[in-house]
């Protein structure tokens, strides 16, 4: 297939017509000019202005603009830009992972977070009634209880939880036992919301009873005449752990920005001496780096964060600006996509369309080295669904990709009997 990139996945769903054609599914054929008959294996490539590699090299930007609304938005694009700086940077800062063993309390601490995403934020080990539980630090009387379920095709295994309280930690009783119905909450915005009524208590208690695994996204604690999550960041433990469990820590976005100013400066200036060896005009952001240097220098230690945030945020837009300036980059539209993550983030199972979910699709970001870049959806036409692995043909006028519609019931259908699914649950071309 001289001229068109494609994956694995592709080669193998992808249909073979007669004269060394590809079927490409008509909604798709409609999305540019030219995409209107299959593709010819023969056609002659012209030289390359809108590369693959070119694109794969510059998604990062894609991504930072890729929060922006899907047509010109009103919304300022360079906040979103300054605030991924500001996490990337503070992802840098954290010290090194070093494997060790979790304890349970550093795991049990993913489930009162306040990180909703649908996956398990705590998980035990397969083992007799395991238990998750935490310590609101005073007694309150309880108004509800609100459970985040695990929404990746096991949520089941909660549809008999108990919810349990205690004044002291040791003596515990059973206020509430669910009645067999799976919940979810995340996907649906539908968790489990348990009446308390008023019930004493300083520790909440999440059980099952016989041996099982345990795991919840997010448990919300609400006491009578209080709007705040009486839980959020409180003391928890659990029974055991498993290989599924993980120290949680705060956010890096929950940390104080310290501003590495230095740093930034640092990477402008290779950056820039790398650039001079392509012939790139990058004199006048060179010499601001320096100036801003020179002020960074200047800046007494009790100087205010705002000053230091300052010079930091014009340091990172002069390396932007130096950046985009690299010859290679002789475009103007970046495609990307934009995909929600799959219920199940499984190494293969995450690549059937039955465990997707809606949102995202198939984007141009047009103008990308201006002060106005606009993204565009090019699938906004198409029923709610999930896009994997678009791929550009060689004179950047085509665009093959895999897309699956969602079902909110396909989840949990049996997936043996494949005859039971929509057709379109399944990604194709």
């Amino acid at each position: 297939m001289a001229g068109l990139v494609l994956s694995k996945a592709m080669l193998v769903a992808a249909r073979p017509l007669p004269g060394n054609k590809v079927l490409i599914p008509a909604p798709i054929c409609a999305l540019l000019p030219g995409m209107s008959k299959p593709l010819q294996a023969s056609e002659a490539a012209p030289a390359v202005r809108f590369g693959s590699l070119a694109l794969l090299a510059w998604l990062w930007l894609a991504a930072g603009m890729a929060g922006m609304a899907q047509t010109t938005a009103a919304r300022d694009w360079r906040q979103e830009v300054q605030a991924d700086w500001l996490l990337q940077d503070a992802k840098r800062m954290l010290p090194p992972a070093v494997e060790q063993k979790v304890r349970p309390e550093e795991d049990a601490a993913g489930g009162c977070d306040g990180v909703k995403n649908g996956q398990w934020g705590f998980h035990t080990e397969a083992q007799d009634n395991p238990w998750w539980q935490v310590d609101l630090q005073a007694r309150f009387s309880l108004e509800r209880v609100v459970l985040y379920n695990r929404c990746d095709g096991t949520a089941e295994r909660n549809s008999r939880i108990r919810v349990l309280v205690s004044e002291d930690g040791q003596d515990f009783r059973k206020v509430y036992q669910h009645d067999g119905t799976v919940f979810y909450g995340y996907t649906d915005q539908k968790p489990l919301v348990v009446k308390l009524n008023g019930v004493a208590a300083r520790f909440v208690r999440l059980a099952l009873a016989g041996q099982s695994y345990f795991h919840l996204d997010e448990v919300e604690v609400y006491a009578i005449g209080a709007q705040q999550n009486v839980a959020l960041g409180k003391p928890a433990t659990q029974s055991s752990t498993s290989q599924w469990s993980k120290p949680h820590s705060p956010s890096p976005l929950a940390v104080a920005p310290v501003y590495p100013i230095a740093t930034v400066l640092e990477r402008g200036f290779k950056l820039a001496e790398s650039l001079r060896r392509l012939g790139a005009a990058v004199e006048n952001e060179a010499a601001l780096l320096r100036e801003l240097k020179r002020q960074a220098e200047d800046l007494p230690p009790e100087a205010p964060a705002q000053a230091r945030r300052e010079l930091y945020f014009r340091a990172h837009w002069a390396v932007r600006a130096m950046a985009l300036r690299n010859p290679l980059l002789n475009f103007d539209t970046l495609l990307f996509v934009k995909r929600a993550p799959t219920m199940f983030p499984h190494m293969s199972d995450q690549h059937y369309g039955w465990w997707s979910r809606p949102g995202g699709g198939i984007c141009l970001l047009e103008d990308f080295k201006t002060g106005q870049p606009r993204a565009r959806c090019l699938t906004s036409d198409l029923p709610p669904g999930s896009f994997i692995g678009p791929e550009l043909s060689y004179d950047g006028r085509r665009v093959l990709f895999a897309y699956c519609r969602f079902y909110p019931q396909v989840a949990d259908m049996e997936k043996v009997d494949k005859e039971k699914l929509p057709a379109d649950c399944f990604y194709n071309l």
